[in-house]
């Protein structure tokens, strides 16, 4: 739940998930939400202005440009990243309506899957890349001296030269289930990046989500609702029952196939096993000699693969949730965030983490994250960042486990291994009042202290290196409200 630095990879590979599996970020299920009506959800509308229609997009997007003040290659561009919008398979069920609904209903009382339960895990391998049509951009600012431009003859506005870039990356998504009863899933998402060269597993950042039990997100729905589905096809897509063939094993599939993607499930236990999707950035200019023509966006292709599913052993599946919690509307943490940068010195600069709760149900609750992190002088002061949470009572590094568990622990005891990311959750030490746990794998390490009477988290510490920098960041609880 603590700060953290990536690098620019990383911080595209968690773009990429965000996008694949929108929205990645606290919601809650709403009452009546639409469970019908099938091609109205799943499949593509046309959209006079979707790329893939109207591959030059509106016709008036660009601004006035004349000859260049210097005879240079310019292109212009917003720049604005674009993914078409992938397919969400809200599935029909006769009798239609959402949750609210449930007259006709046939998957009302159906009982959870048999591997849905707290403390289970679901881990995916994500990739992505991302190739720009163009080398270069225009940008919005004034030249340098003897630098060349261009001028917006309608506003006055001048754009110079930026060059552009592809991106690509991998690594890995754990969906953890935090929380789940017969109508909510509480989730935790962790994001992890694989380093090029060493492919070392390192930590990028944590999530939350809330869905529905039976059809949580895109991560899984119901085999037995899935089971009602019927193959069809339309001009905007099918859906086809297949086998489908992944990691030496064959699953029995349905797929529900877009324009420019497609969610491949598991019939037998529901679980998401693949989404692929492709899109592209809308046309820029590419500046001439005498006047500007439109080039090409980028295009970009990303991935999500399944790799497996276990329950994690951890104590506190399935714990109650400690009393304070009821009470609590904030919780705020200080501490420091330090550098240790190999021949250029240590940094350390003050850092606030601020909880705002905001909805909380019988094992979970909905926050808001709220960072300030006092920057160097040459930056922006202060560095902010606000991010929606969901927390339960199944989770690692959560802000609270229940006191009766945390008291039945002993010192060096593993808790848990993970086969994937190489984490390895064990008890660090207990010093009489507060319990400190160790999570660690060869590149990340993270100390999460709770109290023993109450079970609170107090503090912590996040330890990241990557390659010559080693980097800190120490939290401890300031107050509560």
């Amino acid at each position: 739940m603590f700060l953290s630095v990536r690098l620019r990879c990383l911080a595209f590979l968690w773009i990429l998930i965000l996008l694949l599996t929108a929205p990645a970020c606290a919601s809650e299920p709403k009452a009546g939400s639409d469970l019908g009506q099938f091609q109205q959800d799943f499949f593509f509308k046309d959209d006079p202005n979707d790329f893939f229609e109207n591959p030059m997009g509106p016709q008036n997007s660009f601004p006035d440009f004349s000859t260049p003040q210097e005879t240079i290659p310019f292109q212009w561009s917003p720049k604005q990243p674009f993914i078409e919008n992938q397919p969400k398979p809200r599935i029909p069920i006769e009798g239609g309506g959402g949750p609210a609904q449930t007259a006709g209903r046939k998957d009302v009382n159906l009982n959870l899957p048999a591997w849905l339960k707290p403390g289970v895990r679901i881990t995916y391998y994500v990739a992505f890349a991302d190739t720009p049509g163009t080398s270069s951009e225009l940008v919005k600012g004034k030249p340098k001296p003897g630098e060349g431009y261009w001028e917006d003859k309608t506003t006055g506005e001048t754009y110079v030269e930026k060059e552009t870039y592809g991106t690509g990356g991998q690594g890995l998504m754990e969906v953890n289930v935090a929380y789940v009863d017969q109508q909510v899933a509480a989730l935790d998402i962790r994001l992890f990046g694989k380093e090029v060269g060493t492919g070392d597993i390192t930590v990028m950042a944590s999530l939350g989500d809330l869905g529905e039990a039976r059809q949580c997100k895109d991560f899984w729905v119901h085999p037995q609702i899935l089971g009602q589905v019927k193959e069809m096809q339309t001009e905007s897509g099918r859906i086809i029952r297949m086998p489908y063939h992944l990691n030496n094993r064959t699953y029995n599939a349905i797929r529900f196939q877009g324009k420019a993607g497609h969610h491949t499930y598991d019939l037998d236990t529901g679980l998401l096993i693949a989404r692929h999707g492709t899109g592209g950035s809308p046309p820029v200019l590419v500046g001439t000699q005498t006047g500007a023509t439109r080039g090409a966006g980028s295009t970009y292709i990303g991935i999500i693969q399944f790799l497996g599913i276990r329950e994690t052993p951890l104590p506190w599946n399935g714990a109650p949730v400690p009393e304070w919690v009821g009470s609590t509307r904030s919780m705020t943490f200080q501490g420091k965030y330090t550098a240790d940068v190999t021949a250029a010195g240590v940094y350390s600069f003050p850092v606030t983490l601020r909880l705002e709760f905001k909805n909380k149900g019988a094992g979970w609750i909905h926050f808001t994250q709220l960072s300030q992190m006092q920057a160097p002088a040459n930056m922006p002061q202060p560095m902010q960042g606000q991010v929606e949470r969901i927390n339960g009572s199944s989770q690692v590094g959560g802000l609270w486990i229940f006191p009766g568990v945390l008291r039945q622990l002993r010192p060096g005891q593993v808790l848990d291994r993970d086969p994937f990311t190489g984490m390895q959750l064990s008890v660090g030490g207990i010093d009489g009042t507060r319990v400190r746990l160790h999570e660690a794998n060869s590149r990340d390490a993270s100390d999460y202290i709770y109290d023993l009477q109450n079970g609170m988290l107090v503090g912590g510490t996040i330890t990241k290196t990557l390659h010559m920098v080693r980097m800190v960041t120490s939290l401890s609880l300031a107050s509560r409200e």
